[in-house]
């Protein structure tokens, strides 16, 4: 009877130990250190800078936040599997903002994209880096 009693435990506690798939956005989460240049529509550079910011989940789960706190780039972005390739994300209904973008990441640590981000009145074309500073 003891016999039973175990092996019926020991199956319980095979199956219950199932692990879960490992979500592919996970690598690239963490706190990045962000490079920025903003241009205008003639290409002129508006102005440079570098900021400390984010990548957590997105609101969807194909997708990855990327959190710049004084950058217009603060949205979700879709993260394309296996490619490490990133683009707009899910468009906000009656948004007056616009996004489009294109860019990949390099490696678990690096990523780099262009955006230009179009709203009332004209646009702005960004270009960023990034560089991965937590794991």
């Amino acid at each position: 009877m003891k016999r039973i009693v175990f092996l019926c435990l020991l199956v319980v506690l095979i199956t219950s130990c199932k692990k879960r798939p490992l979500n592919y956005r996970n690598k690239y989460l963490g706190d990045w250190e962000f490079s920025i240049t903003e241009k205008n529509s003639s290409g002129n550079t508006i102005k440079s800078y570098t900021e400390k910011g984010s990548i957590v989940y997105g609101k969807e789960e194909y997708t990855i936040k990327i959190i710049m706190p004084t950058a217009y780039l603060s949205h979700d972005y879709q993260l394309i599997k296996h490619s490490k390739k990133i683009s707009d994300g899910p468009r906000q209904p009656g948004a007056t903002t616009k996004y489009d973008t294109e860019g990949s990441f390099s490696s678990k640590s690096s990523l780099s994209f262009q955006s230009q981000v179009s709203y009332p009145g004209g646009y702005v074309n960004y270009e960023v880096t990034g560089i991965k500073t937590s794991k």
